[in-house]
């Protein structure tokens, strides 16, 4: 930003989530989706949130990346943003995104059950995603309304005007 915001110069606390006393192994990646299913055991369940906007997860998310890389990246700008045009998402194109999320879907097989985030402000409707994702060989889907969500904004200004967004999940079941 040309001016530092107010909330910028709070401290950022990161503190541990406490957990189930229940056993369970969970593993997380970091890194392109596309190589995700070299991952995927038999038996696993994946949950997705891919972009599904035109906002790149690259430029929008640089210091968590930043953070879970433990990278000191080169940056610049005036938003002193790291170079991510390397990282372009096919999620986030009209054009590309069904194309995408359904190649993703198809390369993780071996999962036993595949959740995906979604919302209506995607740039596939809702009705054309269902109907691609069923018609992949050898799945179930199903749709569940979560319900609405407030929408993420930068400001105070920015929050008067925005609208709810509605959110769904995809149950991918592989049969």
């Amino acid at each position: 930003m040309k001016k530092v915001q107010r909330n910028a110069e709070k401290q950022i606390t990161i503190e541990a989530r406490k957990l189930l006393p229940k056993k369970l192994e969970l593993v997380s990646f970091t890194g392109d989706v596309s190589g995700l299913h070299h991952h995927i055991r038999s038996g696993d369940i994946v949950y997705l949130d891919p972009p599904y906007t035109k906002r790149q997860y690259a430029a929008y998310y640089h210091i968590l990346e930043t953070i879970a890389e433990g990278s000191e990246p080169t940056v610049g700008g005036v938003t002193g943003l790291r170079d991510w045009k390397n990282q372009k998402s096919d999620f986030c194109y009209k054009t590309k995104a069904l194309d995408a999320i359904v190649k993703l879907v198809e390369s993780l097989r071996n999962a036993k059950k595949i959740y995906l985030s979604y919302s209506n402000t995607s740039h596939v409707p809702i009705e054309r995603l269902l109907g691609a994702l069923r018609e992949i060989d050898e799945v179930k889907v199903n749709i569940h309304n979560v319900g609405e969500i407030s929408d993420y904004t930068p400001s105070q200004k920015a929050s008067k005007n925005r609208d709810n967004v509605q959110e769904w999940l995809f149950e991918v079941q592989i049969l």
